[in-house]
């Protein structure tokens, strides 16, 4: 009897037990919630300042960070210093980001040389920055730290408050001046405010600098501040939130509905999560012989797969040995390189099983690099010779060794090269293959006479993103993933890889391995 009223009390805890404890969490937490607003109201006000004061900032970095990286561009065109240049950037930034009042170009002296646009910013052009101490200390600072600073509230020449942004300008490593971005915070303060539904309260903004001035926006009738600091690129701001009496009780009273609401939802997602629990339990023994059977029969996929290519590895073998059989030297060379690579995909499945796929989990070791071209070009020489395209490889020393994983090298790497290169010249043309080696580095070069990659495609290669693929010179298809596996497999090796077009026709890849000889 007792046995049998443990094992009850067993299954109940076993069953209910989680559940209970979530219910109770729930409803201890809508307590605590509900006499934690009914005991302080002011600690309630705080929150919700913090919360709007928080999204303020948020937002404003993230504005400021998206407007500071543009910037920074800006001042890599290597033509930044000529009037049409200057004027064809300088008038895309300030359309694209309507609170960018103007951008000037400032020489290394600190003088306004130009500004844009001209009829809203002519009052600073030929201005002296360093005649002014509160701007001349963030010229200095974003000269000497080869970085962009952004400065306080200042009065600016146009007549308005604003924050600036300076940059240093660097051509060949000599200092020639900065740009500087005049921005228009209070217009972008009250249209955040507004898109957020925020108008009935009040929100000060300065920037902890003595010299500072500050904003002041929405209703002047509000009730008791609650200030924060922020950090802002280099600088410090406060943010000042009050809320407008007539508002103070209806928020309150809306976050009390808000609260019971949630209570509500979360109790009633706790009843259903009792009952999912409970089925789950009850399907766990089922789901568990489930996985095993998968698993199992992973496991023996993998094993039966084996013995189908243990046959014809075995046989094939026996195919070469004959001299009855008249097997072409190409094709016995095509059909041991898909046997190879059938047993590597192979042994690829098993790893993946075992949570042991992956270049992470790649074993690198040095590898004859004349052996592996030599793999490779044996199965791709059918392809070229098939196109009339003759593969020219300069004499490799046989004692040239790179740091690579063998497999992924010949599959993955070389063959991709040599596939692309063939797919992409046209007949009768000549691949070249070479080396260059010194006591450091190996860098295998191939070059093609096709038609290259456009400039897209170079830039797309250089971001690691999507390379849209076109056709091959007879319609050869592809997917553009190809250079992919090359970028990603040469980083596995510590390597690196670099293409570029060459005059008047052609494509030249070239690897870059450790030299191990």
């Amino acid at each position: 009897m007792l046995s049998f009223a443990h094992t009850v009390l067993r299954k109940i805890i076993q069953n209910w037990g989680i559940p209970l404890l979530i219910l109770f969490a729930v409803a201890i937490s809508c307590i605590v919630v509900a006499i934690r607003f009914e005991k302080s109201e002011k600690s309630y006000y705080r929150v919700k300042s913090k919360q709007i004061a928080d999204g303020i900032a948020a937002n404003l970095k993230s504005e400021i960070q998206n407007r500071a990286s543009i910037f920074k561009t800006f001042a890599l065109e290597d033509e930044i210093l000529k009037a049409k240049v200057y004027e064809k950037m300088a008038s895309a930034y300030v359309e694209t980001y309507k609170d960018f009042h103007g951008i000037n170009l400032v020489d290394r002296h600190g003088v306004i040389q130009a500004v844009y646009p001209t009829d809203k910013n002519q009052a600073a052009y030929k201005k002296n920055l360093m005649l002014r101490p509160e701007i001349k200390s963030y010229l200095i600072e974003s000269k000497n730290k080869k970085e962009m600073v952004m400065s306080h509230l200042v009065m600016t020449y146009q007549g308005f408050p604003a924050f600036t942004f300076y940059l240093p300008i660097f051509q060949n490593d000599n200092f020639v001046g900065w740009l500087n971005a005049v921005i228009d915070f209070k217009n972008w303060l009250a249209d955040f405010l507004k898109s957020h539904n925020l108008t009935n309260i009040r929100v000060l903004v300065k920037w902890m600098h003595p010299d500072s001035r500050a904003i002041d926006i929405g209703r002047k009738d509000a009730g008791e501040f609650f200030d924060y600091e922020y950090q802002v690129l280099n600088q410090k701001i406060k943010i000042q939130v009050g809320f407008a009496p007539s508002d103070l009780d209806l928020i309150r009273n809306k976050t009390y509905e808000a609260a019971m609401h949630v209570g509500g939802i979360l109790l009633l997602i706790s009843l259903m999560l009792i009952v999912m629990l409970n089925l789950s339990i009850l399907r766990s023994d089922k789901v568990n012989e489930n996985l095993t059977l998968k698993n199992n029969f992973l496991n023996s996929l993998c094993h039966d797969l084996s013995n189908p290519l243990t046959i014809l590895s075995m046989n094939f073998t026996l195919l070469q040995r004959s001299e009855a059989l008249a097997l072409f030297e190409k094709q016995k060379n095509a059909m041991a390189h898909a046997l190879k690579s059938m047993n590597q995909m192979l042994e690829s499945a098993r790893n993946f099983h075992t949570k042991e796929l992956g270049i992470l989990g790649l074993k690198l070791v040095p590898v004859k690099l004349s052996s592996s071209l030599q793999e490779v070009l044996d199965f791709v020489q059918y392809k070229a010779e098939s196109k009339k395209i003759q593969i020219n490889i300069k004499p490799i020393s046989p004692d040239l060794r790179v740091l690579a994983e063998p497999s992924s090298l010949v599959n993955n790497v070389v063959i991709n090269i040599f596939t692309n290169a063939i797919k992409f010249s046209p007949a009768n043309s000549e691949i070249s293959v070479s080396v260059e080696a010194d006591e450091k580095a190996i860098k295998l070069i191939v070059e093609d006479e096709g038609s290259g990659l456009s400039e897209e495609q170079l830039l797309s290669f250089k971001k690691l993103s999507y390379i849209a693929t076109t056709s091959g010179t007879e319609n050869e298809k592809g997917t553009g993933l190809g250079l992919f596996q090359i970028k990603g497999f040469m980083s596995a090796y510590n390597g690196q890889v670099e293409i570029y077009n060459k005059k008047p026709n052609g494509c030249v890849v070239v690897l870059i391995f450790k030299n191990v000889s």
